[in-house]
């Protein structure tokens, strides 16, 4: 009789796998710093990694860019130009298509790009590696991003967002706010100042805007709550919903085509309604004071003897008209 095969142990196996495996790749780390006069601006384009940046105290710039892969120096440049009030960094791929991709062994690993720069400087931000994640800084930034979300917070000056990998997340700014997405949802809270909000990607929400907002959204609804301003927003996508801060009387126009409309008022506003839905009723509890014909889908008056127009229109569903 023929012996059955002997079967490795544990231990055995282990040593097996190993003695046949590659061994583990050193990380890779670059670090660079750099002295900063007030006013210089920082300039980032990256074709590869995470980029988080946050502004600290003093003057000096320092850059770290980390992997997981020894050979992201073979696979990308890194160059850095200071002058003309200006610090930037490139990080390009050397070789180009996508043979090279593959040639090179496809993925770059975990790569991270990461920047401290004081807080004054302003920032313009182009990642198309990963994503981006800013905060702390007192001064203007720029962000954009092709390979992940963008995300933004306790920034003092006015910031200009777009992503097509992601979404979009900005908290605690002060200053004018400008959001375009088309990887994702767009969120945006505790704004001091106006907003304009588009996404085709998902839908958009914000909260506790002090200007005014214009938000567009053909991937979802749109939610805003604690509008400080005149709010123009439209959805193809879902629906509606504005909540206004109280003694706002500056009115706006609401629209959607992708679902109801629902928007809060303060009782002691003084506003002009016109709303006219074709997908159903227009409910009220409001005491307006009507003009001309009363119908189910349609309601023209005056909130405390009237004052900015506040057009509502819906053809997704209908619309609701409450107090609070």
């Amino acid at each position: 009789m023929q012996a059955p095969p002997r079967r490795l142990d544990a231990a055995a196996l282990v040593l097996s796998i190993l003695s046949v495996s590659p061994a583990f790749a050193e990380s890779f780390r670059l670090d660079k710093k750099f002295d900063l006069a007030t006013g210089d601006r920082f300039v980032l384009v990256s074709e590869v990694g995470r980029v988080e940046l946050k502004g600290v105290a003093g003057r000096q710039a320092s850059i770290v860019v980390t992997s997981d892969r020894a050979d992201l120096a073979a696979r990308y440049d890194f160059r850095f130009d200071q002058g003309a009030g200006r610090l930037k960094m490139v990080a390009e791929r050397k070789e180009k298509g996508l043979l090279s991709w593959f040639l090179k062994g496809g993925q770059n690993g975990d790569v991270r790009i990461t920047v401290e720069v004081p807080r004054g400087t302003p920032v313009e931000l182009e990642s198309a590696g990963g994503g981006i994640d800013l905060s702390a800084l007192d001064a203007t930034v720029k962000a954009s991003s092709s390979g992940g979300g963008v995300k933004v917070a306790d920034i003092k000056g006015d910031v200009a967002l777009s992503s097509s990998g992601g979404g979009v997340e900005a908290r605690l700014v002060h200053g004018a706010l400008r959001v375009e997405s088309s990887g994702g949802n767009v969120r945006a809270e505790s704004i001091e100042g106006g907003v304009y909000a588009d996404s085709s990607g998902g839908s958009v929400t914000l909260e506790n805007v002090s200007g005014d907002i214009q938000a567009s959204c053909s991937g979802g609804g749109i939610s805003i709550n604690g509008a400080g301003g005149r709010v123009k927003a439209g959805s193809s996508g879902g629906p509606v919903r504005v909540s206004f801060a109280g003694g706002n009387s500056k009115g706006g126009d609401v629209d959607s085509s992708g679902g109801g409309v629902a928007t809060t008022l303060d009782r002691g506003a003084g506003i002009e309604l016109d709303a006219a839905s074709t997908g159903g009723p227009v409910d009220c509890d409001l005491p307006v004071t009507m003009e001309g014909h009363v119908s189910r889908d349609k309601l023209h008056g005056k909130l405390n003897g009237g004052g900015a127009l506040l057009r509502l229109r819906s053809s997704g569903g209908g619309i609701t008209i409450t107090g609070r």
